[in-house]
C-alpha cells in the first residue's frame, strides 16, 4: 500500500493494518505519512500499529518512530484486554480506529485501554466516538462502549479511556438512507473562554442551547450534535487553540455543523470515512446517504478496495450522494481472505517465498533495507570497512538538508557527534543556478556497528525537527514531554529529587521539556511518573484570576517594574488596575503557579523594597565541574556582599531571586548576569538594544517574545536598560540571536530618527498640527515630535520610513543632525 494516496496521512496506515489483522493477509505500506510535514511514523502511529498487531496475535516489522515504512505479519484476532499509550497527547479516538475493526472480528469481548489525548486537534473528539460513531455501529451488531476516566489535552495528553467491543452475532450490512428532521441540538463548552465559545455558536444560530462549563482543566473546545427524527447524529465540535478568540471556535463548531445539516445526509464527514472498513467486510449491500466526499472517505475507500475485494459505487442523488458496498467479508470460520483458492498469510515459522513486488516479503538479517526520503531525506545503508571493529555507512540526504545536520554554526553535528560517538562527515553544498532542482548527497557516518546505527536513526529525527537529546532518549525508551510551560518547569526543577525518589526514576529537565527515565527499566513505571506529574502540575497550571491590595502611588511603579514585565512576557499573565470600596489593586489572571509567583514580588514591592528575579535554563549550574562550581558560589557570594542585595539561589533551580532595596536587587541582577556569561559564555548572553527598539522587538502584545521563547531559550526583555537576557542551550540561544540580530536590521529599516532645534519640531507640527497631519497622510508614516528633546521619530513600513524620511527633511529644509 502507498502511504502517500490521497489524505497521505495516519488514515490509511491505520485501515492498511486493521485490514490485515481481519483477514491475516500480510501487508507492507510505504511512503508513510509522506503528505504531512514530518513524514513517517509518530509516536500515536506506532502504538495504533501495535495495539491491532497486539489483537491479531502478529508481528510487525519497521516499528520506531520516524519509520516511512512497515510490515506486519498478523496472526488471528483474539478476545482480551489491550493497552496503548504513547507517552504523548496522541489522540485515542485514532487508537480507537486501528482497533476497532479487528475487534468486531475477535469473536469475544475486546477491551482496549488507551492512554493519551481524549479532545485533540486533527482527531475526533472522544464524545464523537461515544455518541456519533456508536450508534451506527449498534445497526451493524457491534456493540461499543466508552468509559472516558480523564480527559487529556494538547500538549500535555495524561487523558485515560477504556473501550469495550463485542459483536456476537457478527457483522450486518448498514442500510442509513433517510434522514428526518433535526429534533434537536446540544452542545457543550468547556474550558478557558467556554462562554465566549457558547456564544459565537449563537451568533451562528440563536436557537442551539449550549451547556458551558469553563472549570474544566488543561485544554478548552466546544462540540455540538444534532439528532434526527430516524435516529441519526450529526456532530461539529472545535478545539481552542491557544489566545484563539473563543467566539471564532464556537462559530467554527456551528458553521460546520449547520454544512453537514444542510446536504440532508445521514451521516457527517467525519462519520462517513469510519464506517467504510465495516462495510466493506459486511456481508451483502450497504447504503449509506451523506454529503460530498472528502479526501479521508476516498481513501478509505481506495484502501477497502485494495484489500478486501468489496465494491463500491458512489451516485449523486439530488444535493446528496450514495455510496453503494457490497461486502466481501472473509472466510467463515477462517481468519483470512482467500485468494485465487490460496491463503495469504504467512506462517510465523518461514519466510514468504512469493517472489511478486505485491507480497510483502521480509528481509533476512543479511539484507540491508532503505528509507524512503520524504520531505525530509532518507537513507540507504551502504557499508564500508573501518579500523578495529568500525564501519562506515552513508545516508543519501537531500542537498537542500544538509544544513540541518549540521546547524547553526555545528552545533547540531557536535550534539550528534558527542551523544553517538561517531563521525559524520558532511560534503559542502554545491553552488546552483536559481531554479536548478537540488540532488541527494551522501553523508558518511562512521564508528562502531551499534553506535552507527543509532546515530543514523537520530539524523533521521534531526531531519524531521528534534532535538538529537530526545531523538535519542526515546529509542532508549524514555517518555518526552514537550512544550512545557517556564512554571511547570521551574517546580518540577525545585521538586525533582522528591520525584526521583518517590516514582524511582531518573528526571531530566530542560527548557521546554522533561525526559522521563524508569530506574527499573519498565515504561509503565516512566508512564506512572509522568501521571503523578501531571496531577502535581494540575494546580500551578491551572487558570485563576486573584486580586492583590497596593498602594494607589505604587501602582504604576509597580505594573511597569521589570519583574512584573517578565513575567507576563514569559506566561501570557495579565495584571490590571482595579479599583472599588476597599480601595486600589492589581487584578491578576494567569496560571495559578505564576499569579502566586506575581503576588509575592508585589506584596515585597509594596512594603518599599525591591524585588527581582531572572530565569535561567533548569540543570544549568550542574553541568560545572567542582573546581568551576566552587569559583562560581564564591563569587556569587562576593556579588551579593558587594551590591548588598540578597541572592536566592540554588544548585537545581530555574530562577535567581534578588531581595532587598530597589537599587541594590537591580545591581545584583546585572552583576549575576555578567557572572554567568563569563561562567557558560554560549548559554547565558546579554543583548544591549537601541532603547526605541524596545517595543519592537516585544511586537504587538508582546508576540515577538513569545517566538524568541519557543526557541529553546528563555528571553527576559528589560526595558529599562533595553536589554535582552538569553539563557539555554547553546542551539536555542543561538537562534534567538540570530532572530534578535535579523529583526534590528529590519527596525533599522522602518525606524528613523531626526535630531533638531525646538523651533525646527515646532515647524513640522504645524499650526494646530496640519504640517504631521498632511505629512503622515502623504507618505503612510507614524510620526513623532518631541520638542523639548528635540527629536523627531518616524517608523513605519521600510516604503513608509523612506518617504517619511524625505518629506521630513523637505519640511525642515535638510537641516539639523540626524542618525538612523
Amino acid at each position: 500500500i502507498d502511504g502517500s494516496y490521497l489524505e497521505g496521512g495516519g488514515q490509511i496506515l491505520r485501515m492498511s493494518s486493521a485490514y490485515s489483522a481481519v483477514s491475516g493477509r500480510p501487508v507492507r505500506v510505504y511512503n508513510i505519512r509522506k503528505n504531512r510535514p514530518k513524514p513517517g511514523l509518530a509516536r500515536q502511529h506506532l502504538e495504533s500499529l501495535k495495539v491491532a498487531t497486539d489483537l491479531c496475535q502478529g508481528e510487525m516489522e519497521g516499528g520506531e518512530v520516524g519509520s516511512e515504512e512497515i510490515t506486519i505479519w498478523p496472526g488471528k484476532p483474539a478476545a482480551g484486554t489491550f493497552r496503548a499509550d504513547p507517552g504523548t497527547a496522541g489522540a485515542i479516538t485514532l487508537m480507537i480506529q486501528a482497533a476497532l475493526l479487528p475487534a468486531a472480528f475477535a469473536q469475544g469481548l475486546v477491551t482496549l485501554d488507551l492512554k493519551g489525548g481524549t479532545d485533540v486537534g486533527f482527531s475526533p473528539p472522544i464524545d464523537f466516538t461515544a455518541n456519533v460513531l456508536a450508534p451506527p455501529l449498534a445497526k451493524m451488531g457491534v456493540e461499543l462502549k466508552v468509559d472516558v476516566k480523564k480527559r487529556g489535552f494538547f500538549p500535555r495528553g495524561g487523558g485515560h479511556a477504556t473501550v469495550t467491543v463485542n459483536c456476537p452475532q457478527g457483522l450486518k450490512p448498514l442500510l442509513m438512507l433517510t434522514r428526518g428532521e433535526v429534533t434537536e441540538v446540544t452542545g457543550y463548552a468547556y474550558g478557558d473562554g467556554a462562554q465566549g465559545m457558547a456564544e459565537g455558536v449563537r451568533a451562528v444560530e440563536p436557537s442551539w442551547n449550549v451547556e458551558v462549563d469553563p472549570s474544566v482543566r488543561g485544554g478548552s473546545g466546544v462540540e455540538l450534535r444534532a439528532k434526527t427524527s430516524t435516529g441519526c447524529f450529526l456532530q461539529g465540535s472545535a478545539i481552542r487553540e491557544r489566545k484563539a478568540p473563543p467566539a471564532d471556535v464556537g462559530r467554527e463548531a456551528a458553521t460546520f455543523l449547520k454544512s453537514q445539516i444542510a446536504h440532508g445526509g445521514c451521516v457527517d464527514e467525519h462519520l462517513c470515512d469510519q464506517l467504510i472498513g465495516f462495510m466493506s467486510v459486511a456481508p451483502g449491500l450497504s447504503k449509506i446517504r451523506c454529503g460530498p466526499l472528502s479526501d479521508h472517505t476516498k481513501t478509505a475507500i481506495h484502501t477497502a478496495e485494495l484489500m478486501t475485494g468489496a465494491s463500491f459505487t458512489v451516485k449523486e442523488d439530488k444535493s446528496t450522494w450514495v455510496i453503494h458496498c457490497q461486502g466481501c467479508p472473509p472466510e467463515q470460520g477462517a481468519s483470512e481472505w482467500t485468494v485465487s483458492g490460496k491463503p495469504k498469510a504467512r506462517p510465523k515459522s518461514q519466510a514468504s517465498s512469493d517472489p511478486s513486488p505485491a507480497a510483502a516479503s521480509k528481509p533476512s538479517s543479511s539484507q540491508s533495507w532503505g528509507k524512503s526520503s520524504g520531505k525530509s531525506g532518507g537513507y540507504k545503508g551502504n557499508k564500508g570497512g573501518g579500523k578495529g571493529g568500525d564501519i562506515t555507512e552513508e545516508i543519501e540526504v537531500y542537498e537542500r538538508d544538509t544544513g540541518k545536520i549540521i546547524g547553526r554554526q555545528g552545533v547540531t553535528i557536535r550534539d550528534l557527534q558527542s551523544l553517538t560517538g561517531c563521525r559524520i562527515n558532511v560534503p559542502k553544498k554545491i553552488e546552483r543556478a536559481e531554479g536548478e532542482e537540488c540532488e541527494m548527497m551522501k553523508v558518511r557516518v562512521s564508528g562502531p556497528r551499534e553506535q552507527v546505527l543509532r546515530c543514523k536513526d537520530a539524523i533521521e529525527g534531526v531531519l524531521m525537527g528534534y532535538e538529537p537529546a530526545d531523538v535519542l532518549a526515546e529509542m532508549d525508551g524514555a517518555i518526552i514531554v514537550r512544550n512545557m510551560d517556564g512554571t511547570s518547569i521551574g517546580m518540577l526543577s525545585r521538586e525533582k529529587e522528591n520525584i526521583e525518589k518517590k516514582c524511582n526514576i531518573t528526571l531530566e529537565v530542560d527548557s521546554r521539556s522533561i525526559r522521563i527515565w524508569a530506574n527499573d527499566e519498565n515504561r509503565d513505571t516512566a508512564i506512572a511518573a509522568r501521571d503523578h506529574i501531571d496531577e502535581m502540575l494540575a494546580d500551578v497550571t491551572t487558570v485563576e484570576t486573584i486580586l492583590v491590595r497596593v498602594p494607589g502611588q505604587k501602582v504604576a511603579e509597580i505594573l511597569n517594574s521589570t519583574s512584573m514585565r517578565q513575567l507576563q512576557d514569559s506566561s501570557g499573565m495579565t495584571a490590571n488596575v482595579a479599583k472599588d470600596d476597599q480601595g486600589t489593586a492589581i487584578r491578576l489572571t494567569g496560571l495559578n503557579g505564576v499569579i502566586n509567583e506575581a503576588k509575592e514580588l508585589i506584596e515585597r514591592m509594596s512594603g518599599g523594597g525591591g524585588a527581582d528575579y531572572l530565569p535561567l535554563q533548569p540543570g544549568l549550574l550542574m553541568r560545572m565541574t567542582p573546581q568551576m562550581e566552587a569559583d562560581f558560589w564564591r563569587d556569587l557570594q562576593h556579588m551579593s556582599h558587594a551590591t548588598g542585595a540578597q541572592v536566592e539561589l540554588s544548585k537545581g533551580s530555574n530562577r535567581a531571586n534578588f531581595v532587598g532595596n530597589p537599587q541594590c536587587t537591580a545591581h545584583a541582577k546585572s552583576e549575576l548576569q555578567k557572572i554567568l556569561n563569563f561562567y557558560f559564555p554560549d548559554s547565558c548572553i546579554i543583548v544591549s538594544i537601541p532603547s526605541h527598539a524596545v517595543d519592537y522587538i516585544a511586537g504587538d502584545e508582546d508576540r515577538e517574545l513569545m517566538r524568541l521563547q519557543s526557541r529553546g531559550a528563555l528571553v527576559a526583555l528589560d526595558r529599562k536598560s533595553a536589554q535582552l537576557w538569553l539563557c539555554g542551550d547553546p542551539r536555542g540561544v543561538e537562534q534567538a540571536q540570530n532572530r534578535i540580530r535579523n529583526m534590528l536590521q529590519q527596525w533599522e529599516k522602518e525606524y528613523w530618527e531626526h535630531h533638531c532645534g525646538r523651533g525646527v519640531c515646532y515647524a513640522v507640527i504645524g499650526t494646530g498640527g496640519s504640517n504631521i497631519r498632511q505629512l503622515q497622510s502623504e507618505t503612510g508614516a507614524h510620526i513623532q515630535v518631541d520638542p523639548d528633546q528635540g527629536v523627531i521619530r518616524v517608523f513605519g513600513s521600510e516604503d513608509a520610513v523612506r518617504k517619511g524620511k524625505q518629506a521630513v527633511l523637505d519640511c525642515v529644509g535638510g537641516g539639523g543632525r540626524w542618525r538612523s
